[in-house]
């Protein structure tokens, strides 16, 4: 086996102090660059870490055919570690492609090694990112559709809801059991994901507190009827998991949003939302919150 291999080991909890000095040296607000996604997603895309040399690689399922790796994290040269990327992949003997790549990385990538890489704008998982003040006051005449789903909430059940943060220990069960009644309602091609959807939530809600989670929920007449978890991203950005809400409760999901919002995200500049992996509904729920900007991220494939 060569030097240069790379061996990939499984997420662990007790890895996120290490990791995080790797994840946060670029600021990118990328949700991929958040130890908590990656740790509660692991298990759905197989994601493992090796650091080697000053940078964090991470690679996700190997089942594909092609090897995924994302952009490499470290103070040091990313096209020397690009070309650690390459010799791994070559031993490994399959073809692979860099995903998460920041512009400034594709640039530096691009002007080391300008014959290696084709870059693609990778649109589908640009993440969606807003100014906090926003989504808590929905100001303007552009948020006044939004305004007006979130009296139609507080006018139907006026007197009847209440928000409250999420305490784990208390809220578990309730929490998953909404999910699972969630999960049933959807007539979904990816329903397939929900499954996984579901042990990432019960993963963040087990580690909540080494994970820095957040979380808020609505009930309606003592009911549950939306909640949300998030986690810090960078200093000055907290990143949305995961939101869900009842659609039969109408408003419900405007509600959660704005009420989380005010509660629990004042006391960041940015709310990353995450992206809209190409699902034209989805992409006209994130674009009509009105983003401060999309956080855009590029995939380096290799040259034949």
């Amino acid at each position: 086996m060569m030097d240069c291999m790379l061996t990939f080991t499984p997420i662990e909890l007790s890895d996120k102090q290490e990791m995080e000095r790797y994840l946060t040296l670029d600021q990118a607000r990328f949700n991929e660059r958040m130890f908590t996604g990656l740790y509660i997603w692991s298990s759905h895309y197989g994601t493992k870490k090796c650091i080697q040399d000053g940078f964090l690689y991470l690679l996700g399922d190997l089942s594909y055919g092609t090897l995924t790796y994302y952009a490499p994290t470290g103070a040091g040269d990313i096209a020397e570690a690009m070309r650690v990327i390459d010799a791994d992949a070559r031993e490994r003997g399959q073809d692979y492609k860099v995903f998460i790549l920041s512009e400034a990385q594709k640039d530096r990538i691009k002007q080391a090694m300008p014959d290696r890489y084709e870059f693609v704008f990778d649109r589908d998982n640009a993440d969606y990112i807003y100014l906090a003040r926003d989504l808590i006051g929905l100001e303007g005449k552009r948020y006044h559709q939004k305004r007006n789903h979130v009296r139609k909430f507080d006018t139907l059940y006026e007197g009847r809801w209440e928000y409250c943060d999420i305490h784990p220990e208390r809220d578990m069960q309730e929490l998953l059991e909404f999910q699972h009644q969630w999960c049933l309602k959807k007539d979904d091609p990816n329903a397939d994901d929900y499954r996984f959807e579901n042990c990432a939530i019960k993963r963040a809600l087990v580690h909540y507190d080494a994970l820095d989670m957040r979380g808020g929920m609505i009930r309606v007449d003592g009911k549950l009827v939306a909640f949300t978890l998030a986690s810090p991203l960078t200093r000055d950005t907290i990143d949305i998991i995961i939101e869900k809400a009842d659609a039969e409760y109408e408003g419900a999901y405007p509600k959660i949003n704005q009420e989380f919002a005010a509660r629990r995200c004042a006391d960041f500049e940015y709310i990353c939302r995450e992206e809209d992996m190409g699902i034209e509904g989805l992409r006209r729920a994130k674009e009509s919150y009105k983003p401060a900007f999309l956080a855009d991220k590029y995939i380096a494939v290799p040259k034949k």
